[in-house]
């Protein structure tokens, strides 16, 4: 598959070969291949049968990546849910929002360890993978600190709403990269 330096040599290929045509040297093309219809170019982009099929690392770093999209996708759902519950409950359990603080922290701890081990440097800042982590630090102090109060009560709501807009915005970027293993940036632009 041609890397973005290759663009150079490739267009020069394609004019040699057009301003070679008129040369004598040049042979005639067969006749089967003068008269075939010009592959989509959509085919001709396709780098996922064109590279990432074919590349193990690759491979390794979609499977990875489309089960990151997977684990933000139901972690912005039930977090929604949960910053719901907590928001319209009048005296949230302590165990609950304990439990929403627990699952925001190991949401994170997956994004980041997918970060320092994965394919998804650049597709998502670990800042934003660090963000449920440090609501849920936040969380648990304020808990400690103030079990009953108005601050205790934000701050349970406050957690699974920040863990469910940072796996969206996750999600989002990580669908973004997915599509770069499929596709190559040509290719996205002509669908």
């Amino acid at each position: 598959m041609p890397a973005e330096a290759d663009r150079f040599v490739i267009s020069f290929r394609k004019q040699l070969d057009a301003a070679a045509a008129a040369l004598p040297w040049r042979s005639p093309p067969l006749a089967g291949e003068a008269h075939a219809p010009p592959m989509p170019r959509t085919v001709l982009l396709d780098r996922y049968e064109q590279h990432t099929k074919k590349c193990p690392t690759c491979m390794a770093a979609l499977k990875l990546t489309e089960r990151l999209i997977g684990v933000s996708a139901s972690t912005s759902q039930v977090s929604l849910m949960a910053a719901l519950v907590l928001a319209v409950t009048p005296a949230p359990p302590l165990a609950l929002s304990l439990a929403c603080a627990a699952a925001a922290a190991a949401y994170s701890a997956v994004l980041l360890r997918a970060y320092l081990v994965g394919p998804i440097i650049g597709a998502l800042s670990n800042r934003v993978a660090a963000v449920p982590l440090a609501a849920s630090a936040a969380s648990a102090a304020i808990l400690a600190l103030a079990p009953g109060g108005r601050a205790a009560r934000v701050a349970a709501a406050a957690t699974p709403l920040a863990t469910a807009l940072c796996a969206l915005y996750a999600r989002r970027a990580l669908d973004g990269l997915r599509a770069r293993f499929i596709y190559t940036e040509e290719a996205k632009a002509l669908q």
